[in-house]
C-alpha cells in the first residue's frame, strides 16, 4: 500500500502539474481547511504539506465524522479534506452530510486507491473532487484552490466503473446513479425521473449505504453483460441530462 501523504514533498515533473487558473475576486485570501482522518500521523502530514502554500490559511483537523460535522458548523471551513477510509463511518456518508449543511464547504475525498469507481461514488455523495493519498503538497494546494474557485477535480468514470457501481445498488436506483455520476444536478435528476428531491435524497443515501456495505476497493471485474448494461446506462444518462439542461435553459 502506498504511503499516505508522505511528509516529505517529492518534486514532480512540471508537465504533470497544470498551472493554477486565474484566481477570481471571490477566492478567499486565506482558505480555511478542515482535515478529517482517524490517523493522527496522516492529519499531521497534511498540515505539514499545506504549511506555507499560497492561499492556504488555517488547517484544522478532526479525528471523527461527529467532530468534523461539529467543526464544519462552528468554524465554517472553505474546504474539507475527507478520508474515504474512516474507522467509525464512511467518508462518502460524511461528505453527503457536509454538503447538506446550511453553508456547505467544498469537499475533497482522498483514498489510497484512486479510480473511476471511487470518483463515481464520490459524485453521488456530492463531493467536489477526489485525490490519491500520494498527492504532493503542491498538487494538493492546487486542488484546494481549484475547488474553491468552483472547479471539480475527478478522474474519468468509465463504463466499466459505472457498471461496478450499478451492481451494488437497487435496479430502481440505476438511472439516478448514472445521471449523478455524469454530473447532472440533483434537481434536474429529480425532474427527469418525475420524483421529489426529498425522494432522490433518500435514494442517494441508500446508494451510499450500499457502497459502504460492499467496499469499493474489493470489486470484481464486471461481466460483459454488466458492461453492456453500463454502456446503456451511460448513454441514457447523457441523453436525459442533456434534455434536462436544455429544458432548464429554455
Amino acid at each position: 500500500m502506498p504511503p499516505a501523504f508522505a511528509t516529505l514533498d517529492r518534486p514532480r515533473p512540471a508537465s504533470r502539474i497544470r498551472p493554477d487558473p486565474p484566481e477570481p475576486d471571490k477566492l478567499p485570501d486565506a482558505t480555511k481547511v478542515l482535515v478529517v482522518d482517524n490517523r493522527p500521523a496522516v492529519r499531521s502530514s497534511i498540515r505539514c504539506l499545506l504549511y506555507g502554500e499560497r492561499g492556504i490559511g488555517s488547517v484544522d483537523d478532526a479525528p471523527t465524522a461527529v467532530l468534523a460535522l461539529r467543526g464544519a458548523r462552528s468554524q465554517r471551513p472553505d474546504v474539507c479534506l475527507v478520508s474515504y477510509e474512516l474507522a467509525e463511518s464512511s467518508g462518502l456518508i460524511l461528505t453527503y452530510e457536509l454538503k447538506g449543511l446550511e453553508q456547505p464547504p467544498r469537499v475533497v475525498v482522498y483514498a489510497d486507491r484512486l479510480d473511476g469507481v471511487l470518483a463515481g461514488a464520490a459524485r453521488v455523495a456530492g463531493a467536489d473532487g477526489v485525490i490519491g493519498s500520494t498527492t504532493s503538497g503542491r498538487e494538493l494546494a492546487q486542488v484546494i484552490r481549484r475547488v474553491v474557485a468552483g472547479e471539480r477535480q475527478f478522474p474519468i468514470v468509465t463504463p466499466a466503473a459505472l457498471s461496478g457501481l450499478a451492481s451494488r445498488v437497487e435496479a430502481e436506483d440505476r438511472p439516478a446513479l448514472a445521471m449523478l455520476v455524469y454530473d447532472t444536478p440533483a434537481a434536474d435528476v429529480a425532474d427527469v425521473l418525475g420524483v421529489s428531491e426529498r425522494w432522490l435524497s433518500a435514494r442517494r443515501w441508500a446508494m451510499l449505504e450500499q457502497f459502504c456495505r460492499c467496499p469499493l476497493g474489493h470489486r470484481e471485474i464486471p461481466s460483459r453483460r454488466a458492461q453492456r448494461a453500463a454502456g446503456l446506462l451511460e448513454s441514457g444518462a447523457r441523453r436525459r441530462s442533456g434534455g434536462a439542461r436544455a429544458s432548464v435553459g429554455a
